[in-house]
């Protein structure tokens, strides 16, 4: 029996975003490492490092999607 890992395009996808966060790993100099502590935020936008963040959805409600467009696979080794 194959394994196939299937990635799907939808159409379009409706609902409501609830909340989210951004993160991920970043660098910050060891001579920075207490301005950081001292104000998390205000480094992070200073710095500009909220751009090398993601951001990820935690919350959300879907209500409705459309049809498939388009199918990517990859059919996996055991």
């Amino acid at each position: 029996m194959a394994r196939v890992f299937i990635d799907a395009d939808l159409d379009y996808v409706d609902g409501y975003l609830r909340y989210g966060h951004k993160e991920g790993v970043v660098n910050i100099p060891d001579e920075d490492i207490e301005k950081f502590k001292e104000d998390p935020i205000k480094y992070i936008l200073y710095t500009s490092l909220i751009d090398y963040l993601h951001i990820v959805v935690d919350d959300y409600e879907i209500n409705d999607y459309g049809e498939i467009t388009d199918i990517n696979y990859q059919i996996l080794e055991d």
